[in-house]
């Protein structure tokens, strides 16, 4: 048997309207508009809103850091520019092979090879692993017996625009070097 109900239908059941939920939340504009929204979407505005401040501070962190670094950079920048300027290859400036050529022309039998080794021997260049490549020490660079020129070439693997540094003898360093060289042949 079926009994009635006993309990009275409040207005708002009369009226059509659903009733109250835990998961909804009303705003003042949802009431009167008679529209709600769930506690999911308000956790995402939320979120989102949390988000958008810690967005803020890393911007914040990184243009400072940006700065920082662009002003380290940029004093690295000059002070690689003044040094470059002080070792830069003038146009009478030869290559190594070239200087090798001319002492054997003039009798003096060394290869360029050769001409690397004895320079390392004696103190005039050493070889730098990670570019693979003789440079000149910081004392035949202050006598101005040597100079680095820098040749730009394209990367394989990256593409990426590198540098190469080569050495360069002067014209002081040419008289220097055929000299030094004969007089420590002449002595064997």
């Amino acid at each position: 048997m079926k009994s009635k109900q006993t309990t009275m239908t409040t207005a708002a059941e009369q009226k059509g309207f659903s009733p109250w939920c835990a998961s909804c939340a009303l705003k003042q504009e949802d009431r009167l508009l008679g529209s709600f929204e769930s506690l999911s979407s308000i956790d995402m505005r939320i979120e989102l809103c949390f988000m958008e401040k810690q967005l803020i501070a890393l911007q914040k962190e990184y243009e400072k850091k940006a700065r920082i670094y662009l002003k380290d950079d940029y004093e690295r920048q000059t002070y690689k520019s003044a040094r470059y300027e002080a070792a830069k290859a003038g146009e009478n400036d030869i290559p190594v092979s070239r200087l090798a050529e001319i002492m054997r022309d003039m009798g003096l039998n060394i290869g360029r090879n050769q001409l690397y080794v004895w320079l390392r021997e004696k103190g005039f260049a050493y070889f730098n692993n990670q570019c693979n490549r003789n440079l000149p020490t910081r004392q035949s660079l202050d006598k101005k017996r040597m100079t680095i020129e820098y040749k730009d070439y394209v990367e394989k693997k990256s593409g990426r625009l590198k540098q190469s540094p080569e050495l360069r003898i002067t014209p002081l360093g040419q008289t220097f070097f055929i000299r030094a060289l004969a007089e420590e042949r002449s002595r064997r």
